[in-house]
């Protein structure tokens, strides 16, 4: 047994000394193609010394065997240009003068005031021949809508470049936000460029779009409501009507920021709106009765009438001859608003509506005309994809467009561009989808 031990043992020693011989065996190649490519990335310089790295003699005799031979001094792979040698300022001045020094001549006032070259020009630009009436998305580069002939690549590059200039002019933008205010409401005062935001809270903002300033209205005077969120601006920009507590409509100068005066209604107020010429605000709400108060004569009352739906009401809308009253019922009755002043606030006569729209199923939320009054737009908050348009001279409800497939969402605001060219519908996702109205398009 102890013989058998003392020959396992010496097995197991002969095992590691070969282990071993391998491994150095493996680490000499290595250093060995170490030193190659140092030597030929750096020439016959030395290489930097590795001191945890400690080398074998007999490592070292086959470094000195295998090594190649010595590279001439410049013919590494990486010399050394001393031939730009650095000067100063004075000398660097008069090289420009004698021998127009380069570095000075690009910094010359000429070549300030000059237009900077294009890195590269194709010469076959010029042959080039594009005519913008055969793609719809060049026709907006003509000069004029008589213009057929084509353009070579040269006239074509300059339009594209100007086009692209005149458009970053007009997208440029200023972001700002509001972290003390969730936005429920914000509205354009007329033409003056300002706009009004309000939400949930006592307080108001009034950007001005021009001067980039923004202004806060931390309350209004006289008034304890909590939430300002419902307004509606006048289109003149001069007064802003915000829906109050209790039935009251509150008044508030657009200029002075001030309060002006309130309006009162019974039950409660849902929904206010201006006429287009600014001279009447119409209110309604829980009772189901339109209000309309005259402010060019002390903000009297000087009609009131029942809405025939006889359901609360949720949304109101006035063009140059109707008035679209929408109910929580989804009716929205269309009145004739060419009402001579003498018969204004006879409550002996029913007023009868032009019109009952019932495509909506749901609370009719929305209401709106286009700027010529030709189309009312409709819409519910609660069913998705239910917005409607109706024809108004005709009273037909478009049965085109938007259908039930149309991929609006729920719908939660909506209006035209001031020539009726496009719709916005804003849905619950915060999407704004815009969409081209063929008929107001311009030949």
């Amino acid at each position: 047994m102890e013989k058998g031990g003392k020959q396992q043992g010496k097995s197991n020693a002969q095992r590691v000394t070969k282990k071993e011989r391998r491994d150095i065996s493996e680490k000499d190649v290595e250093d060995d193609e170490e030193a190659r490519l140092t030597q030929l990335l750096f020439g016959n310089g030395e290489a930097a010394s590795f001191p945890d790295k400690e080398e074998s003699a007999q490592s070292k005799k086959r470094k000195k065997a295998n090594s190649p031979p010595p590279l001439p001094p410049q013919d590494g792979l990486f010399e050394l240009d001393r031939t730009a040698v650095s000067v100063t300022m004075d000398e660097e001045e008069d090289e420009a003068e004698d021998e127009g020094n380069l570095g000075s001549a690009a910094w010359s006032d000429d070549e300030e005031t000059s237009e900077k070259e294009a890195a590269w020009v194709d010469e076959d630009d010029a042959k080039l021949s594009v005519s913008l009436l055969e793609t719809n998305r060049l026709r907006k580069l003509r000069t004029s809508k008589s213009e057929v002939d084509p353009l070579d690549g040269v006239d074509l590059e300059e339009r594209l470049r100007a086009r692209h200039a005149a458009s970053a002019q007009q997208l440029a933008r200023v972001d700002w936000a509001l972290p003390k205010l969730p936005i429920y409401s914000a509205s354009f005062l007329g033409d003056t460029g300002n706009v009004v935001v309000s939400g949930r809270r006592p307080f108001f903002y009034i950007y001005d779009a021009v001067a980039g300033k923004l202004d806060m209205v931390p309350r209004i005077l006289g008034r304890s409501e909590k939430s300002l969120e419902k307004f509606a601006t006048s289109p003149d920009g001069r007064t802003i009507a915000f829906i109050g507590n209790d039935g009251y409509i509150i008044l508030v100068d657009a200029k002075t920021k001030h309060w002006m005066a309130d309006l009162k209604m019974n039950g409660s107020a849902r929904s206010v709106t201006f006429t287009p010429d600014s001279h009447y605000i119409l209110a309604s709400g829980s009772d189901g009765d339109v209000y309309r108060w005259d402010l060019r004569a002390g903000r009297k009352c000087v009609d009131r009438f029942h809405n025939q739906d006889g359901t609360i009401t949720s949304a109101l809308a006035v063009s140059s001859k109707f008035l679209a009253v929408g109910a929580e019922s989804g009716v929205v009755n269309l009145y004739n608003d060419q009402i001579p002043s003498q018969r204004l606030g006879r409550s002996s006569e029913q007023r009868q509506p032009t019109k009952s729209i019932m495509n909506l199923h749901t609370s009719a939320d929305l209401v709106k005309f286009n700027p010529d009054g030709q189309i009312l737009a409709m819409s519910t908050r609660r069913e998705k994809d239910s917005m409607k348009l109706l024809h108004v001279p005709t009273g037909t409800v478009f049965s085109n467009w938007p259908t039930s497939k149309t991929p609006l969402g729920y719908v939660w605001s909506l209006d035209f561009s001031p020539a009726s060219k496009f719709l916005a519908v804003g849905n619950d996702k915060g999407k704004c989808l815009l969409y081209k109205l063929s008929h107001y398009q311009d030949d």
